[in-house]
This record gives C-alpha cells, structure tokens and sequence, in this order.
C-alpha cells in the first residue's frame, strides 16, 4: 500500500514528473559517457596493444589485463575471437555509445 501511494503522490503532480524524468535523463547520460568511455580505453588497450604481458613499466591498464588473464586463459593466449569482439566494441560501441550523449 505504502508504493502505491507514493506512486499515485509523485505522479500527479507534474512538477515532480518532469524533475524525475530530468534526473533519470542525466543519470542515463553519465551511464552512456561511462560506458563509451570504458569500451574505447579499457577494451581498446587490450586489442591495439598486443605486447601488454611484456610491458613492466607497472602501467595500470596492462597490470590490470593481466590479472584479467589469470583467470581467462584466452586473454593471455590473445584468441582471435575474444580480440575480434573486443576490438568491434573498442571501434564500433565504444564511439557509438558516445555519440548517444
């Protein structure tokens, strides 16, 4: 009973409405840069970078696809198939989530 009062409250009254729809617009937006963001560095590391494992230097996105491939063997193999879907996120999602911003 107690949602559905809460619900009948905050919609009714149209101010509230648009506030709601404002807020859930921005936080989709954040979430879009965010994730365009991750495909394009973090995903885009991995594929046009194959020589992370020889890397010692301590560089924060090669230690971190290295511990990744501890666990994935075909991270550390560079299969061609997880390469091939990681690079058309890194070059097609990656930019496309971005301009959805």
């Amino acid at each position: 009973m107690d949602y559905l009062s809460r619900f009948i409250v905050l919609h009714s009254n149209p101010r509230i409405t648009d506030a709601l729809r404002k807020s859930k617009l921005i936080v989709l937006m954040c979430w879009w840069a965010f994730t365009s963001l991750t495909h394009i560095i973090v995903e885009g590391y991995f594929v046009f970078s194959p020589d992370f494992f020889k890397d010692k230097t301590g560089f924060y996105l090669a230690e971190a696809w290295k511990e990744y491939s501890k666990w994935d063997s075909r991270y550390a193999g560079r299969d061609g198939g997880i390469v091939t879907v990681l690079g058309i996120t890194a070059a097609l999602e990656g930019p496309a989530s971005l301009l959805a911003v």
